[in-house]
């Protein structure tokens, strides 16, 4: 026999292996090779769960908050905006950090003068005023690996409704 060869123990037998042509380990080192792709995908598809499910959240967040801003109700002992957003955070099950949620409401007097330069107003607007609330969240991730190699993705929602009218015999 020529060349180096080892014993290899295989089954309880021990057979003599040339080093190589020797396939004895080959199965684990292939696996090492293979774990960081397999772990970095699943770690993937996870955080893009995440981020599918935060922006879900939010859209629905929004048209809650749209909702309730649109029938001008205000408990007692508070304002509107924090009314809607203690209602938002309420509604992010901790995928959604309330402090990094940013609202803005713009009234309109109408659909058409959406988006028309210095037609709008920052604020909920009053009684048939058309008002766009957008939402915007800064999505740092989960997972620091994917979030160090993607940074800040910023989910956005926007919902336009058309305020209710006072009730009859309202002030």
């Amino acid at each position: 026999m020529t060349g180096i060869a080892h014993l290899v123990g295989i089954g309880g037998h021990l057979r003599r292996c040339r080093l190589a042509a020797c396939e004895a380990g080959a199965t684990i080192v292939e696996f090492a090779m293979i774990v960081p792709v397999l772990i970095t995908l699943m770690l993937g598809l996870i955080e893009t769960g995440l981020l599918l499910t935060a922006q879900g959240i939010l859209d629905g967040a929004a048209t809650s908050a749209a909702r309730i801003g649109s029938t001008g109700y205000t408990p007692a002992n508070t304002t509107r905006s924090a009314y809607m957003a203690n209602y938002i955070a309420g509604q992010a099950y901790g995928l959604i950090d309330p402090a990094r949620l940013q609202v803005t409401a713009r009234a309109y007097p109408n659909f058409s003068s959406i988006g028309q330069q210095g037609a709008g107003t920052v604020g909920y607007g009053n009684a048939n005023d058309v008002v766009v609330y957008s939402l915007t969240y800064p999505w740092q991730g989960f997972t620091p690996f994917l979030g160090a190699a993607f940074g800040s993705i910023t989910l956005n929602s926007t919902v336009t409704v058309r305020n209710e009218p006072p009730p009859p015999g309202a002030n």
